[in-house]
């Protein structure tokens, strides 16, 4: 998803438009290393990407650790090493163990 903001600047009988990126769109495809463990507070599904679109790797028990790798920019994904694959869930479904 991509949001920007738009604002009019108006000065010396001139009007320009200006287009900004919010801070949370230009993270949102980077991802931020991170080195802890988690546990799933619920049941998760494991994901390719930081995205719900994309392909689903496995399903996730509740209560089962795992080692976090990274976190997306926008902070909405942790990306985990789960079953001998590495991919992204949903941060709300984690706490550090």
């Amino acid at each position: 998803m991509y949001r920007k903001s738009t604002g009019l600047i108006v000065g010396a009988g001139l009007l320009a438009v200006v287009s900004q990126a919010t801070a949370s769109d230009s993270l949102s495809g980077h991802i931020f290393p991170l080195n802890q463990s988690v546990c799933l507070t619920k049941n998760a599904t494991l994901h390719a990407s930081g995205s719900r679109a994309s392909r689903v790797l496995a399903q996730l028990t509740a209560g089962s650790q795992y080692s976090a790798t990274g976190k997306t920019g926008n902070n909405r994904w942790i990306r985990v090493n789960a079953k001998g694959k590495t991919g992204f869930v949903k941060r709300r479904s984690v706490k550090t163990c």
